[in-house]
């Protein structure tokens, strides 16, 4: 369906990261993991992904700040970014001000997931 479309996860905790990685593979993307938004940064620029799915709350600098950053930058402004979260609605609403295109509360529904990023995938 989306052939080999590369996906940046951005998630500080490991075994999260780990979860997203099995389960974005097994519905058929490359799969690029960064710990922090300094990490995704430098693979944002090395690979070019088609999406991002990003946490909010990280060490250092936030999933905001990552969203911001990638809203800004003329080469990938328009791809699609999914944020992951626990924060509260504040935050949330903030990840939509900053360009968000979609936002899913932890623990995430997997199967809501799957459809918005297949639709996603599918109006490229």
């Amino acid at each position: 369906m989306h052939g080999k479309a590369r996906l940046l996860v951005v998630e500080d905790d490991a075994d999260s990261r780990e979860l997203l990685q099995i389960f974005f593979q097994q519905a058929g993307f490359d799969v690029f993991k960064a710990e922090d938004v300094e990490r995704a940064i430098i693979l944002l620029d090395q690979f070019h992904p088609d999406a991002l799915v990003t946490d909010l709350m990280m060490p250092n600098l936030s999933g905001i700040e990552l969203i911001e950053y990638v809203r800004k930058c003329p080469e990938f402004r328009c791809i699609p970014i999914i944020v992951l979260t626990a924060s509260r609605k504040e935050m949330i609403d903030e990840a939509y001000l900053a360009g968000a295109d979609h936002v899913f509360n932890k623990p995430v529904n997997f199967d809501k997931l799957y459809q918005t990023i297949s639709k996603l995938f599918e109006a490229l």
